[in-house]
């Protein structure tokens, strides 16, 4: 099973908020327009009609508008694209609430100048919105690129402290065996045994993001069996691992 990326994780969200806001704005708006109407389907239908629009003007703006060419310096054409779209949109709310509500309210919902200001200005704001919604999303995006850049660079830190690290414990183990093997030592054998063990889990399990727990006792005791080597009295170190659980998966320790 694949763990969605941080990416989808933060859409998913933006996109939940959204439809929140947008539920919350429609049912508000109905419960107000209800009241002022003789016939409360005349309210439900301008407002399902004006709430559409608004939702074409904001991701219009926010999804089209703005990432095709104002974001690529194509400034003009979006000013000229930003009058058309709103001329068009603020014309077929127009119609549409002409056709709807006329019938109710013939002195307000014609094709005259009051009907247009109102369309306007409350379709602008809405195009507005969508501005904010785009600077709102792209300033989140910009937070998790740095935080992404931030984990990046404490990764990089963390590979080149392990870098100068393993050498450093290697040369310190080998000058332990040599001792070993010098003085005849019968645990020589077992002793290279277990650095060959470390050694391969620097190689195999170490960059990995998750082992299993049982590879990483393994490397715990090869780790404090061969430091106690360095030690002229040996620590009294007691580790149980017969309670653990052995298909638990963990970030390597190392």
């Amino acid at each position: 099973m694949s763990v969605p990326s941080i990416d989808t994780i933060l859409r998913k969200k933006l996109l939940r908020v959204q439809a929140i806001v947008w539920v919350l704005f429609y049912f508000f708006l109905i419960l107000y327009a209800i009241q002022k109407w003789e016939n409360p389907m005349y309210g439900f239908l301008s407002v399902t009609v004006a709430t559409t629009t608004y939702l074409i003007a904001v991701y219009g703006n926010a999804t089209w508008l703005i990432p095709r060419f104002y974001q690529t310096n194509r400034r003009s054409l979006y000013f000229l694209y930003a009058t058309l779209f709103l001329a068009a949109l603020v014309m077929i709310r127009m119609y549409a609430e002409q056709q709807v509500v006329l019938p109710m309210h013939s002195t307000f919902y014609n094709m005259g100048l009051p009907h247009f200001s109102f369309v306007f200005i409350t379709n602008f704001l809405a195009f507005m919105f969508g501005a904010l919604l785009r600077i709102t999303i792209d300033y989140v995006h910009l937070l998790r690129k740095q935080e992404e850049m931030r984990n990046q660079q404490l990764a990089s830190e963390l590979n080149l402290l392990k870098a100068q690290v393993q050498p450093h414990f290697l040369f310190n183990t080998l000058n332990n065996i040599y001792y070993l093997a010098y003085t005849k030592n019968e645990r020589t054998a077992e002793v290279v045994a277990r650095l060959s063990d470390i050694m391969r889990y620097f190689v195999d399990e170490a960059p990995k993001e998750r082992v299993p727990l049982l590879t990483e006792i393994n490397f715990l005791e090869n780790y404090m069996e061969l430091e106690q080597i360095r030690m002229l009295h040996q620590a009294a170190i007691e580790f149980d691992s017969n309670m653990i659980n052995d298909s638990l998966i963990i970030p390597p320790c190392y």
